[in-house]
């Protein structure tokens, strides 16, 4: 019998199809407005790499959507798998973001969207993480 998704991973999913969509779009379609936001100048970044995240997160976003409409486990545990590294990586360029700013003099007067990012990422990590712990202990009690 296979396992199902637990209503919580559902909502992981639901959640994280909005949040990428609407960043993937910000950063896909207004990318100078978005790194503006972020206090990056357009031209600090090369070869319009924030388009290219934001046609990353738009790939997550549907990813998403798609894992959110499944009910089995085996069917999106390595979309879960692909998210923890996602956000782990995430989690740990804005964390270094963070810290470097308060390191080189910049004090706690970090930007809103930084912080937010900072936030998301940790967020949804711990998210994925304990969802993936749940349903493979899940897997192995059924077993």
């Amino acid at each position: 019998m296979a396992t199902e998704i637990s209503k919580g991973l559902k909502w992981t999913f639901f959640i994280n199809f909005i949040v990428s969509l609407v960043f993937g779009v910000l950063l896909f379609f207004l990318v100078e407005v978005y790194l503006g936001w972020l206090g990056i100048d357009n031209f600090q970044v090369p070869f319009n790499i924030g388009g290219f995240f934001g046609g990353a997160l738009l790939a997550f976003s549907s990813a998403s959507f798609i894992a959110w409409k499944q009910t089995e486990w085996e069917k999106v545990k390595i979309l879960v798998i692909m998210n923890i590294v996602w956000n782990m990586l995430g989690a740990y360029i804005f964390y270094w973001v963070v810290i470097g700013r308060w390191s080189f003099g910049g004090g706690f007067l970090i930007q809103p969207m930084i912080l937010l990012h900072f936030i998301l990422f940790f967020g949804f990590l711990a998210a994925f993480i304990f969802f993936y712990i749940q349903h493979e202990k899940e897997k192995t009690v059924s077993n």
